[in-house]
């Protein structure tokens, strides 16, 4: 790890708390480590589900874009999403409990790519990649 671990776990803290649209939706930041990260939501009907009955798309994609961010946080880099691809595998129904594992793909100076994998119980619901442009500017300074 290019940073310190006291660093790391600030910038994983700094993610959980200050993602105010994640934390709106119920999106928990439940495990984080060089260059991997693991959210976890239960859904609920009056805070997630669409018409149809499942839970809307958009919570899925949000989730899979916290955590994507956040596996990214070892750089100390703020970044912005450039492009984002999510496919749907399966729906997601109220009361689930959804568990998304995003990791790094491959890292550039500038440029990140990542990955997540979307999944109630073993089942893969859905799969995420993102590309990440980094800033140079620093999370937290040192």
């Amino acid at each position: 790890m290019a940073i310190s671990r006291e660093l790391f776990d600030r910038l994983v803290d700094l993610r959980r708390t200050t993602n105010r649209f994640m934390i709106a939706a119920g999106i928990e930041i439940v495990d984080a480590k060089e260059g991997t990260a693991t959210a976890r939501l239960v859904t609920s009907a009056d805070k997630h589900q669409n018409p149809q009955g499942v839970v809307q798309g958009g919570v899925l994609m949000t989730m899979a874009d916290a955590a994507m961010a956040t596996a990214l946080v070892a750089f100390n880099d703020a970044v912005a999403t450039v492009d984002m691809n999510y496919h749907f595998l399966g729906a997601v129904h109220s009361g689930d409990t959804v568990l998304c594992e995003a990791n790094i793909i491959k890292a550039g100076r500038k440029v990140v790519v990542t990955q997540a994998m979307l999944y109630v119980e073993q089942r893969l619901i859905g799969r995420a990649t993102a590309t990440f442009l980094r800033s140079g500017k620093k999370m937290i300074e040192e």
